[in-house]
């Protein structure tokens, strides 16, 4: 699932308060959106999915914004590195993944592609 935008969800980024969107854009963790979710419960969420997949490929369907979360797992990114990575409509992002070995320690990975 994409980030939860909350109040804002369904909206152009042009209707949203310019001063709000600044905020959460230089700290979503600090400024969710109103009645949202905060990066790094996204970021969470998507690392437990990745420490689930089993050792195999997997083809998984999701948003920019779980696909950059995902990105912050394996690749160690913040926030400003993973929303940098350009990720337009109908990409492919093909990572490597290997779990983590000790119980509670995520995965890591490496950008194997990325195919717009």
């Amino acid at each position: 699932r994409e980030l939860d935008f909350g109040a804002w969800d369904g909206m152009a980024p042009g209707d949203v308060e310019g001063a709000a969107l600044a905020r959460f854009w230089d700290d979503p963790d600090g400024h969710a959106p109103p009645g949202g979710e905060c990066w790094s419960a996204l970021v969470d969420r998507v690392s437990a999915a990745l420490h689930d997949l089993a050792a195999r490929p997997t083809l998984i369907v999701t948003h920019a914004g779980a696909m950059r979360a995902a990105l912050a797992v394996l690749c160690g990114l913040d926030h400003r590195q993973a929303w940098a990575v350009d990720l337009p409509y109908n990409c492919l992002l093909s990572l490597r993944v290997w779990p983590g070995e000790a119980p509670g320690r995520r995965p890591t990975g490496q950008i194997a592609g990325l195919y717009p």
